[in-house]
């Protein structure tokens, strides 16, 4: 999910991925275009790239309901508030395969304790591993799916601490059906 250039999806290729299996998704088709022209793969590169808005019903995402094992969404999810990041985290729910162990996987902003907070593009909820994990068991009962979530807070990189609070964390994360 918001892949961006594409740079995991290349990166799992060339670790050996078969990119005819890898699904790559944004809502930006200029940033996929910028991918093939960044990496100069067009030609080589098998990946199925989708322009898609996660939450329109009707989008390219149709066509992979219910088929997919793993989705990777790397800073991803905490760019919403809660109520929106548990309406994607149902949406993209209903990319999996409905089978134990397809999973959800990824990094997004967290913190020590959740806060929500506002941001130049709207409402961001940053969780810690418990509200997290709370917000997938809740997914979960309304869903009548059960989950089994890892997750675990890192320090920021040097880099990233000048542009968030102290309590700022990286949030780790899987997600896979029982």
């Amino acid at each position: 999910m918001a892949c961006c250039f594409g740079q995991t999806i290349r990166q799992l290729a060339n670790g050996g991925a078969p990119s005819e299996n890898i699904y790559g998704c944004d809502l930006q088709p200029d940033f996929i275009d910028l991918g093939y022209s960044l990496f100069k793969d067009r030609e080589k590169l098998k990946t199925k790239f989708l322009v898609a808005d996660i939450f329109d019903s009707q989008s390219a995402l149709t066509e992979v309901k219910g088929q997919i094992d793993m989705v990777y969404a790397g800073s991803f999810f905490h760019l919403w508030g809660y109520e929106k990041q548990v309406e994607v985290s149902k949406a993209v729910v209903a990319l999996l395969r409905p089978q134990p162990g397809s999973m959800i996987l990824g990094r997004q902003v967290g913190a020590t304790e959740p806060l929500e907070k506002i941001g130049p593009t709207g409402t961001m909820y940053q969780h810690n591993v418990e509200s997290f994990k709370k917000m997938w068991k809740d997914i979960g009962d309304d869903l009548g799916i059960k989950f089994n979530v890892e997750a675990k807070l890192k320090p920021l990189s040097r880099d990233h601490l000048k542009f968030h609070l102290d309590n700022t964390k990286r949030l780790w994360f899987v997600v896979r059906l029982e």
